[in-house]
């Protein structure tokens, strides 16, 4: 064996027994995302039957803000992470299950998201539309009934009608004739 592969040889055996004795010598078997000592997940189910309820979220500048709500009250707040003078402490927030973890009156409480239900309310048909008469077809709409006013405009209208209609007519026959047409 040359001195080279030698070499090679020893210090591949003795990382292989320095990474062992590494291993053997304690690698921490706790997870960093459990409680101190705690065998089960920061966040668990949810907790049945609580006083309170876990109404929703909202991001701001500051964070994440919490809606906590006492239906026996009726009456609630928003609250964030680690808030000292809330009613609630938000001890934390599990994105994934959507649930928070309050101290609530010395008692630490897992809420789900409560989601919003909705019911059959109370339906009010709306009255028909009245029926128009029928129509013969061709027949003309009736007409509306015009005051006194309306009734001047619709004249002067006509009239105004007629005279253009008259002024193209005797333009027309004029160019017919081959004569200018006057402006």
């Amino acid at each position: 064996m040359s001195p080279a592969a030698s070499l090679t040889a020893r210090l591949l055996l003795a990382s292989i027994l320095s990474g062992g004795a590494l291993l053997a010598a304690g690698v921490s078997t706790e997870s960093p995302f459990l409680p101190p000592g705690g065998s089960t997940p920061a966040t668990q189910k949810p907790t049945e039957s609580t006083p309170i309820e876990f109404r929703g979220l909202v991001a701001d500048a500051e964070g994440l803000r919490f809606a906590i709500y006492e239906p026996t009250k009726q009456q609630g707040a928003w609250v964030r992470i680690g808030e000292k003078d809330a009613p609630y402490k938000i001890l934390s927030y599990d994105s994934a299950m959507q649930a928070v973890i309050v101290d609530y009156e010395g008692k630490r409480q897992t809420l789900g998201l409560k989601e919003a239900k909705f019911g059959a309310g109370n339906v009010i048909a709306a009255a028909p539309a009245p029926a128009a008469a029928p129509q013969q077809p061709g027949a003309r709409p009736p007409q509306r009934v015009t005051t006194g006013d309306d009734a001047k405009r619709l004249e002067a209208i006509r009239a105004e009608v007629a005279r253009r209609r008259a002024a193209r007519e005797a333009a027309a026959q004029q160019q017919q004739q081959g004569g200018q047409i006057p402006r």
